[in-house]
């Protein structure tokens, strides 16, 4: 689900999810999970983002920049600047790749 955050959560858990891997910055956009997009918009920390303008900033598959490995997964996204938030599911690295 594409969000733009408004304010950044003071809390790292909110309702039992954990916001730590995410890095967030207010005004920006974020492509992320549905259960964590539903808790941050309930508590007014997010508002919903038009899709079309998601198909502009499509994010390409990506490597871990620590360990190599191909498991990784885009936990969000910002437009500016343009950068794509990825976790390794290998060695649980998180790294921050230009879009």
């Amino acid at each position: 689900m594409r969000v733009r955050i408004r304010r950044v959560p003071p809390s790292p858990v909110l309702e039992g999810v954990d916001l730590r891997p995410y890095s967030f910055r207010e005004g920006r956009l974020y492509e992320l999970e549905p259960p964590v997009a539903t808790v941050l918009l309930s508590w007014g920390y997010a508002e919903r983002h038009p899709r079309a303008e998601a198909a502009q900033l499509t994010i390409q598959p990506r490597t871990c920049s620590k360990c190599g490995s191909a498991q990784t997964t885009v936990m969000g996204q910002s437009e500016t600047p343009p950068l794509a938030h990825v976790h390794c599911g290998s060695c649980g690295y998180i790294s921050v790749h230009p879009l």
